[in-house]
């Protein structure tokens, strides 16, 4: 009788193997796993060992988080080591894989490692970091234009180059060591355009996106989406009425903004009811806002002549929807909690978000000035909130602004 093939050992860290196994289409990590008392097996993917062995250190720094320890049990030794800042950045990059926000973290520490290589010295420790290092990298990251994909190029925000300055201080404190400078709180370098559209600006909005000859799908059903939830426009971009994301229940004409799967952060997605007149948008499969809306949002925003200087932008909406919607509130004597629940900014607890959803009181305050505002606006700009096609002659087309 043959004997049977042994698998092929490339490459191993620790306790972990590089292996490839006769007739499996990949090559596969495996190693011993104290807690289930046998071996694990995991796929890579690919026939590349070079691809293959990233893998395998990125699947070592998942399960030692970086720490050097024993490869069977994997206890941390005592070691005393100290950590450089780049090896705190391949830990925390490492480890941050499954949360929603690691495309922004990776790109905010892609500064920090540009800055270290321009220093004599791109091998410092994490615990040399003090604060004259992050004023001479918040100096030069400041001198850095933002270019975008179309090649507009603006300067860096203050709150931009502060974003990896705390991103820094996170991949310190991954792998235990205490950051030896200060970070400033971003909310404090932000100043938040103090613009906010009118009922007849957004009205003007809707009819822009509407005019056959400048008709922009993709603006319209943004615009749609952000008067009907106030979501800030990542979340509008991402809904969608896959089934499998779970975000539109028919039922109860309720939004979850966030999909199922993902990770709330620190930027709520709130659960959101959709007023009776817009809720034919949701009779719809795949994503309500199909590509960006950011061009066709600043071409409208020239030609109707709204605020430059990024007051115009795509967070225009939520802000003057907020705006509106607390007025209205105020004006009326209404406790502001609605609304601080429907924007994300007052976190329910884990029981009510559960449950409340699912009453017909919920958020009904917020609701129904929600429809007054959808109300307005369909009678200033016809077809805006209606599923029916509307003749030129029908529509309302306000004047370009002064």
């Amino acid at each position: 009788m043959p004997r049977k093939k042994s698998a092929t050992v490339h490459y191993q860290r620790g306790n972990l193997q590089l292996v490839q196994r006769p007739g499996r289409p990949s090559l596969e990590i495996t190693w011993y796993d104290p807690t289930a008392g046998g071996n694990r097996y995991s796929s890579t993917g690919t026939l590349s060992i070079e691809e293959g062995k990233l893998k395998l250190d990125d699947k070592y720094l998942e399960l030692t988080k970086g720490v050097e320890c024993c490869p069977t049990c994997r206890r941390p030794y005592d070691t005393g080591k100290q950590f450089t800042v780049l090896e705190a950045i391949e830990v925390h990059l490492a480890t941050s894989k499954s949360k929603p926000s690691y495309k922004a973290i990776a790109a905010r520490l892609d500064h920090i490692v540009s800055f270290l290589e321009t220093q004599a010295r791109p091998d410092i420790f994490c615990s040399q970091v003090d604060e004259a290092w992050i004023a001479r990298f918040r100096a030069w990251n400041e001198q850095i234009p933002v270019v975008s994909p179309a090649g507009n190029v603006r300067d860096r925000a203050l709150s931009t180059v502060e974003n990896s300055v705390l991103q820094l201080a996170a991949a310190m404190r991954c792998v235990k060591e205490e950051p030896q400078f200060k970070t400033i709180q971003v909310k404090t370098l932000n100043r938040t355009p103090s613009y906010r559209a009118t009922i007849d600006d957004l009205a003007a909005m809707f009819a822009y996106a509407l005019t056959p000859k400048k008709r922009r799908d993709n603006l319209l059903a943004f615009l749609r989406v952000s008067v009907l939830t106030m979501a800030r426009p990542d979340a509008a971009h991402e809904l969608s009425i896959d089934p499998r994301r779970k975000q539109w229940d028919a039922q109860h004409g309720i939004v979850h903004l966030n999909p199922a799967g993902r990770r709330q952060t620190k930027k709520v997605r709130a659960t959101v009811p959709i007023v009776e007149r817009g809720q034919w948008l949701f009779n719809h499969k795949g994503f309500l806002v199909v590509g960006s809306a950011k061009k066709s949002m600043a071409a409208m925003s020239s030609e109707l002549g709204l605020p430059g200087d990024g007051a115009s932008g795509l967070k225009l909406i939520r802000r003057s929807m907020a705006h509106l919607v607390r007025q209205r509130l105020e004006a009326r004597d209404k406790p502001l909690d609605q609304l601080e629940a429907w924007l994300g900014h007052r976190v329910v607890d884990a029981v009510s978000e559960l449950y409340a959803p699912f009453s017909p009181s919920y958020l009904q305050l917020v609701k129904g000035i929600v429809g007054e505002i959808v109300n307005e606006i369909e009678a200033l700009a016809p077809g805006a909130f209606s599923d029916t096609a509307v003749t030129e002659a029908e529509k309302v087309i306000p004047l370009k602004r002064a």
